[in-house]
């Protein structure tokens, strides 16, 4: 089977546009959380230096 070589560009544009648009607001959820965290104000990770294994 044959394709185009503009067809099956324009397929995998289509692709990685989708897989961009999946990873842009999986980042947009992800960045509220992140600012309103207060794990890096314990003062455990501070007096540490930052490298703290936290077990949940």
């Amino acid at each position: 089977m044959k394709v185009k070589r503009n067809t099956l560009l324009l397929f995998v544009c289509l692709v990685w546009s989708v897989t961009g648009f999946n990873i842009f607001r999986i980042g947009l959820e992800a960045y509220p959380i992140h600012l309103t965290s207060s794990f890096l104000y314990r003062p455990e990770y501070i007096a540490s230096g930052g490298w703290i294994v936290v077990w949940m």
